[in-house]
């Protein structure tokens, strides 16, 4: 069992160092985005999804590896959390177990935080530049000469009057 948890523990390590990339990008982002770089912007948005890639092979497995601990211990890989595992580990990798959920919790919280500060300035920025062309825009209805069958809505069609009409 302690290898299979060793494993488990060398998976989570990647990972923690794969969210600390991520982390490192969103906080670059939040720059780009802040000075209006699209190119910059466009490079980390392309960086970030090749980690993305990594992550969801390394979570994969990471779950064979909980999946393979849960066959030794008889506990269901969906009760087998960092928690669990550190509850039935051997007493010497007990701290390394909760020093590295530690530190995964505390990089999260900050990927969380960091995520709702970009997306709010994104928001921010789309609010401008909508603003921005509501106003130097003419009205969406006065530059649309045409109707829905063709006809230009620009010419008044005047009803026949009693005196055009036959008696």
């Amino acid at each position: 069992m302690e290898s299979k948890i060793r494993e488990f523990l060398k998976l989570l390590e990647l990972q923690k160092d794969l969210y600390s990339q991520l982390l490192d990008l969103s906080e670059q982002k939040k720059m780009a985005i802040t000075q209006s770089s699209l190119d910059e912007l466009d490079k980390i948005v392309r960086a970030e999804q090749l980690l993305l890639i990594k992550a969801s092979d390394l979570e994969r497995r990471r779950k064979k590896a909980t999946d393979e601990i849960s066959k030794v211990t008889d506990i269901s890989s969906a009760e087998l959390s960092l928690r669990k595992i550190g509850e039935i580990a051997p007493d010497h990798l007990k701290a390394e177990i909760m020093d590295l959920h530690s530190e995964l919790s505390v990089l999260l919280d900050k990927q969380v935080k960091i995520n709702e500060i970009n997306r709010r300035l994104l928001e921010s920025r789309i609010e401008y530049i909508n603003f921005m062309i509501s106003t130097s825009s003419p009205d969406a209805d006065a530059s649309n000469k045409y109707g829905s069958a063709g006809e230009d809505k620009r010419v008044i069609k005047q009803n026949s009057n009693i005196i055009d009409q036959k008696v």
